[in-house]
């Protein structure tokens, strides 16, 4: 077994240390999610990629009775306990940015209370106990596309990439979106990350319209997070066109809002919910997908922004063509508090 030891970013974060015991095999649950597994050629191009529980029954299983779960989150862990506490004393210990020996960390209630010179002999011989990763920027469910994009079709860049991602999230449904992100959110555990800022633009049906609970994709998502023991900032996105003077994309339908009104009531619907290790941002997708009215809406958000800013030499000449400035100085005169 190894150990991560997670400490947030930002104000909430301090002082809150969570672990996470990440163990050597995924639970059973999720080997059944990828019912073909890796395809042997290259689909042609326009193929719906499918992504989705193989079985209800590998859907209900618990995850909590599984080999691979994530136990330090677990309510059955004597570190999540309130009522009890679990000292680690490892060989060694990155705490405050320094190497320590001969130090231990109590954990209770899912919290790391002390870091204190050991009361004892080490019980986790061999091991260095480290803060867990931050994967500040993932996109869950391109997950999916792990053995589809990685041979040459033709043209071959960012653009046609994208194109086959939009064939996999016209394809999802709730429990597919759900079933993807909780494996990506897994192989993040088990590689020693225990918070991520899950970058969300799923919000709609295929066809564009909303579920009958708006927020239906996006809590998907979190629940997937804390099912596998991960803290997260749900960075909710705005996306309002395909780019400057470009034509709606009908493959890109789940993504749109009706205006900056219904993105803002959504970060404020998700933001209500109460777990302490769920956060939620505003995310504007990008300066080609936001124009300056939306960007100005968001710009009294006091919440946590992140934004694609920069991110392919075509958007960036698109900026300048319609605001006659890079994108990121745009960002900073549209958005200064970013």
């Amino acid at each position: 077994r190894d150990f991560c030891l997670s400490r947030g970013l930002g104000d909430v974060y301090k002082r809150q240390m969570v672990l996470s015991t990440v163990m050597a095999s995924p639970p059973r649950a999720f080997k059944a999610l990828v019912a073909a597994g890796p395809v042997k050629a290259s689909p042609p191009p326009g193929t719906e990629i499918r992504f989705r529980p193989s079985s209800s029954r590998s859907k209900s299983r618990s995850t909590k009775s599984s080999p691979g779960y994530a136990r330090g989150m677990s309510s059955s862990s004597a570190g999540t306990d309130p009522k009890h506490s679990l000292i680690l004393r490892p060989s060694a210990l990155l705490s405050g940015g320094r190497l320590l020996d001969g130090h231990e960390v109590v954990v209770q209630g899912g919290q790391n209370v002390a870091v204190r010179p050991a009361t004892g002999t080490v019980n986790l011989p061999g091991k260095l106990l480290i803060p867990g990763f931050v994967n500040a920027h993932s996109h869950a469910f391109q997950r999916g596309l792990r053995g589809h994009v990685q041979w040459r079709t033709g043209k071959d860049d960012f653009w046609s990439w994208r194109e086959r991602m939009y064939g996999l999230a016209t394809g999802l449904d709730p429990d597919g979106v759900e079933a993807v992100s909780a494996l990506a959110f897994l192989e993040m555990a088990r590689a020693g990350f225990t918070t991520v800022g899950e970058f969300h633009y799923l919000h709609h049906t295929p066809d564009g319209q909303p579920y009958a609970d708006r927020d239906e994709l996006a809590k998907r998502v979190i629940r997937a997070a804390r099912r596998v023991g991960l803290r997260i900032t749900l960075l909710r996105v705005a996306y309002e066109r395909p780019g400057f003077q470009q034509e709606e994309n009908r493959r890109q339908r789940r993504f749109y809002d009706r205006d900056a009104d219904a993105v803002m009531d959504a970060v404020v619907r998700l933001g209500r919910n109460r777990d302490p290790l769920v956060r939620v941002g505003l995310a504007p997708h990008s300066v080609r997908a936001c124009s300056r009215r939306w960007l100005q809406a968001f710009s009294s958000y006091e919440g946590s922004v992140h934004m694609h800013v920069s991110e392919q030499i075509s958007e960036n000449m698109q900026c300048k063509d319609e605001h006659q400035v890079s994108p990121v100085s745009y960002t900073h005169l549209t958005l200064p508090t970013i």
